[in-house]
C-alpha cells in the first residue's frame, strides 16, 4: 500500500472533487484517477461513489477513512522524529467549560518556551473520546467526564470535580438547607446538553426517583446557562471552576444539595500517540497550572 495512494485518498475525501485533489496535490487529474484505482484494485472494494463532479466516500470508503489517517500521522511522525525544530503545531480538544476557566494559563507559560509553536483549540461535543483521539486529528484532550476505561486511551492526569446547583441569592432556594431531590419538581432548570456527562449523572437520580424535572433551557453554552441563572431563569447545574466570577460578585450562590457527581477532569491521548518533547511540554505546563 503506497503512501503517495493513501495521501490522494485522504485529499480527496476532504475535497470530494478530482480537480480540487489534482490542483492541491500538484498532479494531474488523470493520476489523482490512477492512485484511487490502484489503491481499491489492492484492496478489493471500492472507495468511492461519482456523482457528477463531486465523489462521495462509500462504506468502505469510510471505513478506510481513519486507519489512512492514523497511517499518515505516524509516517509525518517518524519524518520529524529526528528534526531539531519539533513539532510545530499542536492539537488541542477540550470541553468548554474547562476551556474558558484553565486554558488560557496552561497556554502562556508554554507559549513562552515555545513561541513558533502553532495551537489549536477544538471544543469537544463527541461522547466517544477513544474514537476522536484514534482520528489522529487532535494530539490531546482535555475532558470532564467519568474516568476513561479504554485500553486506547492513556490518562496524564485526573482531578475530581465538584459539580453543584447554582441559583441567584434572591432565589426561594437559596436558603433553604438540606435541600432534596423533590425540592426540583416544579423549579426551572438550566442544563447543558443531553450527552453532558454530569447533567445525566442528575437526570438519572430524578428519573430514578420517578420525578419528572421542568427544564426551562438546554444549552451547549456555558455563559448561556450562567447568565440565564444571573436573570434569574432558573437554577443551573455546572462545575464549580465554571461559576467561580460568578460566586465572587455574589451573582450566584450554591445550593445546599449534596451531589456526589464521581465527574473528573481528565488529560488523555492515543496510546499509540508519539509524544514529541513540545507536546510533553505542554502536558507538563497543564500539570502545573491546571491540578490546583
Amino acid at each position: 500500500m503506497e503512501l503517495r495512494n493513501l495521501k490522494t485518498f485522504l485529499s480527496l475525501s476532504k475535497h470530494r472533487n478530482f480537480t480540487k485533489t489534482a490542483q492541491a496535490l500538484g498532479y494531474a487529474q488523470s493520476s489523482i484517477s490512477m492512485h484511487i484505482q490502484q489503491l481499491e484494485n489492492e484492496l478489493h472494494v471500492t472507495l468511492f461513489e461519482r456523482m457528477g463532479k463531486h465523489v462521495f466516500l462509500t462504506p468502505d470508503g469510510e471505513r478506510l477513512l481513519p486507519y489512512a489517517e492514523q497511517i499518515m500521522e505516524l509516517h509525518n511522525n517518524a519524518e520529524h522524529i529526528y528534526e531539531h525544530s519539533g513539532q510545530t503545531s499542536l492539537r488541542i480538544g477540550i470541553c468548554e467549560s474547562l476551556c474558558i476557566e484553565y486554558l488560557p494559563r496552561i497556554v502562556r507559560p508554554f507559549k513562552q518556551k515555545h513561541p513558533d509553536v502553532e495551537i489549536y483549540i477544538s471544543l469537544l461535543a463527541a461522547s466517544d473520546i477513544a474514537a476522536v483521539l484514534s482520528s489522529y486529528k487532535i494530539d490531546l484532550a482535555f475532558i470532564l467526564d467519568k474516568p476513561i476505561d479504554n485500553l486506547a486511551v492513556k490518562t496524564s492526569f485526573q482531578q475530581k470535580e465538584e459539580i453543584f446547583l447554582y441559583c441567584r441569592p434572591d432565589h426561594p432556594l437559596a436558603l433553604k438547607q438540606q435541600l432534596s431531590e423533590r425540592d426540583f419538581i416544579e423549579v426551572p432548570l438550566l442544563l447543558t446538553g443531553p450527552t453532558c456527562p454530569y447533567r445525566r449523572q442528575f437526570m438519572d437520580i430524578l428519573y430514578g426517583l420517578r420525578l419528572k424535572p421542568k427544564i426551562a433551557l438546554e444549552a451547549d453554552s456555558i455563559p448561556a446557562i450562567k447568565t440565564s441563572a444571573v436573570m434569574g431563569l432558573g437554577i443551573c447545574l455546572l462545575p464549580a471552576l465554571s461559576v467561580r466570577n460568578e460566586i465572587e460578585a455574589g451573582e450566584l450562590v450554591k445550593l445546599d444539595y449534596q451531589f456526589n457527581s464521581q465527574i473528573y477532569t481528565q488529560l488523555v491521548y492515543h496510546k499509540d500517540k508519539w509524544i514529541t518533547p513540545q507536546l510533553k511540554d505542554f502536558m507538563d505546563a497543564a500539570k502545573e497550572n491546571f491540578m490546583v
